[in-house]
Order: C-alpha cells, then sequence, then structure tokens
C-alpha cells in the first residue's frame, strides 16, 4: 500500500492521518478551533513516528480540498504545496464534503438514503452537496440557506436523509422529520484515506503548482473600525 500522508484543515479541526504498511491507521488531530498553524506539523511527525515512516517514505500528498474555512484551507493548501515540492511527491485532491460522506455511507450502509454533508458557512448557510449510497454525486456543491422546508422534497425519491458535518447541527435546530437523520461526523483525515488511496492507484494527480482550494465564496472580511492616524 502507498504511503499517503492525508492532510484535513477545511474546518476547525486540524486533522492529520496515515495508514502503516501494516494497515493501521495513525491519525492526530485537535478540535480546538483552529489550531492548524501550531498543530498542523507537529501532528505529521506524530502519525510517522506512529506509523514507523520518514519523510522520504512518503509517496503522496492527500489534502482536503474544501469548501470550508478559508483561512483553513490556505493553511493546508500551502502545507500541502510545500511537502510536495520538498520531496517531489504527487498531490490528491480530496472534496471534504465527499470525504465525510463517505463516513456516512459506512455508517448507514442501507441503499435508499442520500448523504448531505454539510460544512457551516455562518449564519443558516452551510456548503453541501448530495451523494448516493454508491458515493456518486446527486446534487452538486452549492452554498444553501437552511430553513424548515429545506430537503423535504428529496423525500420522494429516498426514504431517508442522512447529514452530517459540522453545518448540520444548526439544521436539526429548525427541523424534526422521521425521515432525517443526524449523525456527529465531522471532519477528519481518518475519512480522507480510502479515497485517497483510490485516486492514487488510479494515478488522479493534481498539479500542486496551479492547485487552489475549493472556496466557493470569497472570504468574508470586515474593515477594520480603528483609525490608522
Amino acid at each position: 500500500m502507498a504511503n499517503i500522508l492525508c492532510i484535513e484543515t477545511a474546518t476547525e479541526i486540524c486533522s492529520i492521518a496515515i495508514k502503516g504498511v501494516d494497515g493501521t491507521l495513525h491519525l492526530a488531530e485537535s478540535k480546538e478551533s483552529f489550531s492548524h498553524t501550531r498543530s498542523s506539523t507537529l501532528f505529521i511527525s506524530e502519525v510517522l513516528d506512529s506509523a514507523g515512516l520518514l519523510m522520504n517514505e512518503l509517496d503522496a500528498i492527500a489534502i482536503s480540498s474544501g469548501p470550508g474555512s478559508y483561512t483553513g484551507l490556505r493553511v493546508g493548501a500551502s502545507l500541502a504545496k510545500g511537502i510536495c515540492y520538498s520531496l517531489d511527491l504527487p498531490l490528491i485532491s480530496i472534496s471534504t464534503l465527499e470525504s465525510i460522506a463517505s463516513a456516512t455511507r459506512n455508517a448507514y450502509p442501507d441503499k435508499n438514503l442520500l448523504h448531505i454533508p454539510m460544512v457551516d458557512a455562518r449564519r443558516m448557510e452551510v456548503y453541501t452537496a448530495g451523494y448516493d449510497a454508491v458515493g456518486a454525486l446527486i446534487h452538486p456543491l452549492e452554498a444553501k440557506i437552511l430553513d424548515k422546508s429545506s430537503y423535504l422534497d428529496h423525500l420522494d425519491q429516498y426514504e431517508k436523509l442522512v447529514f452530517s458535518g459540522n453545518g448540520s447541527a444548526k439544521f436539526a435546530e429548525i427541523v424534526d422529520h422521521p425521515a432525517f437523520i443526524f449523525t456527529d461526523l465531522v471532519c477528519s483525515a481518518s475519512w480522507m484515506v480510502a479515497l485517497a488511496v483510490k485516486k492514487y492507484d488510479k494515478q488522479e494527480f493534481i498539479d500542486a503548482a496551479y492547485y487552489k482550494p475549493e472556496y466557493l465564496k470569497a472570504p468574508n472580511i470586515t474593515q477594520s473600525k480603528k483609525k490608522l492616524f
């Protein structure tokens, strides 16, 4: 099996994972809000030590490409590119939403389910998409404003809808429907590993020089009220 270092910084969670040569998953992550800059390089050293690997034994880098936090995505992109450049490694891009949906498919394997991962985009807006039981993209990536009627029209086609990600909690606060399943599954580099291996085997690499995260929207930057002069 290829040694693929997986980097997840798309949300408030900083998460690094790799599978060792024996197939054991080695994971280091922090749910402390936006500790990416401080924690990411330390976590890389930690998982490599745990797996008994050296940096020069890596075969590829996988990056969670968003959508998500503008700052978090930039930190992850810079880190992934730096490693790829220095070690001449290929870069694999994994959709953040697809990664979360893969985890809910494992937890809820029934065929007639629609998996809807959500990444918080502030207020009642989320970044989201829809995946079927085999991981096919059914509803494309979008920024969606949630209300009490959201997704009810999908029940004509699917028995139940499975919601996940850090944006699903606020949707759970405004709806109560027996066909809606809300999980506590959020971003983790551990969900990326299987997807990264598939892409590596197919040689689905991207050019690190031209890689840009999927920001979806411009960063929310407010103007300082402090007078400079």
